[in-house]
């Protein structure tokens, strides 16, 4: 969907698993703070551009992205808000933001106490299931929706169900847009 010249943001990349779904692979910036994953997106596309950094100080300038992309890492920033205004910072006025995540307290919580929960306990019986879970999941759902809200027009699509409903569906897709009526858009100094 990107232009020429346009360039695609992808939030929490990990080793890039979206990559392969863009036209353009030299239009795609994966940031993440996990090295090891970025090496591993920079070797299967080298035209790629990959940063080693932090959500909360995105190193692009006011207005300067098109698209920004996130699937599964808005749910473990421990400074949500920083990072969604950094988002708002970094995208064009008529710029467009995707994040996809789970549905902490819905279907999730189900799959991952009959699934994840006895695999990782027999896996690690000393440690705790539960606290590690909410130390790595430290935002929810509605917490990722209503700070997106705070800064973005929202439209959600829930996953699988499409029921709009955070308990009878896996994931949300939200998909972010600046305000355009001008008594909810942020001035941000240039």
């Amino acid at each position: 969907k990107a232009g020429q010249d346009e360039f695609i943001l992808d939030i929490g990349c990990g080793d890039g698993t979206q990559v392969k779904y863009l036209k353009n692979k030299e239009n795609y910036i994966g940031i993440d703070r996990n090295l090891k994953r970025l090496e591993i997106l920079k070797k299967k596309y080298p035209e790629a551009t990959v940063i080693y950094g932090d959500a909360t100080k995105l190193p692009f300038k006011k207005g300067s992205i098109r698209y920004i992309y996130s699937s599964n890492a808005f749910e473990h920033f421990w400074y949500l808000k920083e990072v969604i205004f950094e988002c708002y910072r970094c995208t064009y006025d008529h710029g467009e933001m995707i994040i996809l995540f789970p549905t902490e307290g819905g279907l999730w919580n189900l799959g991952r106490n009959l699934l994840s929960k006895p695999l990782f306990q027999k896996k690690n019986p000393s440690l705790d299931f539960e606290l590690i879970s909410h130390v790595e999941h430290c935002n929810n759902a509605t917490q990722i929706i209503r700070t997106l809200e705070t800064f973005f027009n929202t439209k959600k699509k829930y996953l699988p169900v499409r029921i709009p409903s955070i308990f009878f569906n896996a994931l949300v897709e939200v998909k972010c847009k600046h305000y355009t009526d001008k008594n909810k858009h942020f001035d941000l100094p240039s």
